[in-house]
Parts: C-alpha cells; sequence; structure tokens
C-alpha cells in the first residue's frame, strides 16, 4: 500500500469517521428517547433541511470552490466570487422560507409542539442560515486544501449536533 495515499488523506476520513459517528448517535440518541417515531421525525427533519440547503450547497459552494481553487484566479476575483455566493444564497434562502411559509401547514406542523409556530420557524431559520454559511466556509477552505482546519470544523460541528440533541 502506499503510505503516501493514507497520508495524505487521514484527515477527510478522519472528518468523514467524525461525521457518520455523530450522525449515528443523533440516531440512537432519537431512537432511544423518542423511538420508532421520533426516527421518523428526525428523517423528516434532515429531509426538510436538505429542501433549504441542496441548491446553495450543491449549486453556489461548488462554484465557490471551483474558483477558490484555480490557481489563475486573483484574489480580488475569488472575494468577488465568494460575495456573490453569499449573496445569492440569502436570496435562495428568502424565496424557499417564503415558499416553505406560504405551505407551512405541509411542511413544519409536525415539528411545532412545545414551541410556538414562531419560536420553531426562527430556530428553524437559524440553523439554516448557520448550516449554510458553515457549508460555504467549508467549500472555501477546502478549496485551498486546508483538510486539517475542514477535519477539525466537522468534528466541533458533530460535537454541537450532538449535544443539541440530548
Amino acid at each position: 500500500m502506499n503510505s503516501r495515499f493514507f497520508k495524505s488523506s487521514s484527515w477527510s476520513f478522519s472528518a468523514v469517521v467524525v461525521r457518520t459517528f455523530g450522525a449515528l448517535a443523533v440516531n440512537k440518541v432519537f431512537a432511544a428517547y423518542l423511538g420508532t417515531a421520533g426516527i421518523t421525525l428526525l428523517a423528516h427533519f434532515q429531509n426538510l433541511m436538505a429542501l433549504f440547503t441542496l441548491l446553495p450547497s450543491e449549486g453556489v459552494n461548488r462554484c465557490i470552490m471551483k474558483n477558490w481553487s484555480d490557481p489563475q484566479q486573483t484574489e480580488q476575483s475569488k472575494i468577488k466570487v465568494f460575495q456573490s455566493g453569499f449573496w445569492i444564497t440569502n436570496v435562495l434562502v428568502l424565496l424557499l422560507f417564503a415558499l416553505y411559509y406560504w405551505k407551512k401547514e405541509y411542511f413544519f406542523t409536525g415539528f411545532i409542539g412545545e414551541y410556538s409556530e414562531r419560536q420553531f420557524l426562527g430556530f428553524f431559520m437559524l440553523a439554516i442560515v448557520l448550516l449554510l454559511f458553515t457549508h460555504m466556509f467549508n467549500a472555501v477552505i477546502l478549496a485551498k486544501r486546508d483538510v486539517k482546519a475542514f477535519a477539525f470544523i466537522n468534528f466541533w460541528g458533530s460535537a454541537m449536533v450532538l449535544g443539541c440533541s440530548l
């Protein structure tokens, strides 16, 4: 086996392992406290979050990563791409939230229980915004090939998600 390959990919492998164990731990917490209904609700919640994060993460962030990893791009050009991505992400989130809020009974009713509708939607939108901008900064970090920082961010992100679910 090629030891250079293992050395160069150890941090990315660590990041994937941490995210995997974090996801398994969150699933276990939901299963232990809420049973099968909790796992179903968690899956629905993750799908709901994906509706908000898919376009910005797969579209905008890939563009940012492509441009930031191009050595021929100037720093000014990279900053403009990042700023454009930032504003496009904001517009997409606002449009999607307006669309989903219009049909909020369909998308959000299963989650509003102990909190008021306003409280839940406030927490939800804050979580979506934080998640989107974490993904955006992760795209820049990966474009700069700083996999060690990427692994640490994923470790702390998984730890916070697990801590919030307890």
